[in-house]
């Protein structure tokens, strides 16, 4: 989705951090592609040889997963915040934001709504060393 306006400052993952979930992705499609063509092909002997079949949508999901993982994003503009998380992507007026809170690394920024709810920001996260020991990271000055 495009920014609230062209003068948006996008925030994503690092570049290895993309380029190595990307790389994940292919080969989780990769690895669904081998266990659907492995039995349907002559790998399948008669004694239940089909199980691989039901790995190909374990792969395929876990394949998608890391793609999405991979462009998940934050866009701030002077009107608001796009973010792009995994499942979602939501925007959000400054006027809607109450606060932003830095927890621990595994669900990133949240941002507190005025009506009560909070959207997670995956593109930004603090990991629990820099959380424990209180460095200030890139997380701290996005939200600053």
């Amino acid at each position: 989705m495009r920014p609230l306006d062209e003068d948006a400052v996008t925030h994503r993952l690092g570049r290895s951090t993309r380029l190595l979930l990307i790389l994940l992705a292919f080969v989780m499609f990769g690895f669904a592609v081998f266990s659907l063509a492995v039995p349907i092909w002559g790998g399948a002997s008669d004694e239940g040889g089909y199980w691989q079949i039901g790995l190909t949508p374990v792969f395929a999901g876990f394949g998608v997963l890391a793609w999405r993982m991979a462009f998940v994003r934050l866009s701030v503009s002077e009107d608001g915040l796009t973010i792009v998380n995994v499942l979602r992507t939501r925007r959000l007026r400054w006027r809607e934001i109450k606060v932003f809170e830095v927890g621990w690394a595994y669900a990133g920024i949240s941002a507190v709504l005025h009506d009560g709810g909070s959207v997670t920001i995956n593109a930004i996260q603090k990991s629990n060393l820099s959380h424990s020991t209180g460095k200030i990271t890139r997380a701290d000055q996005v939200v600053s």
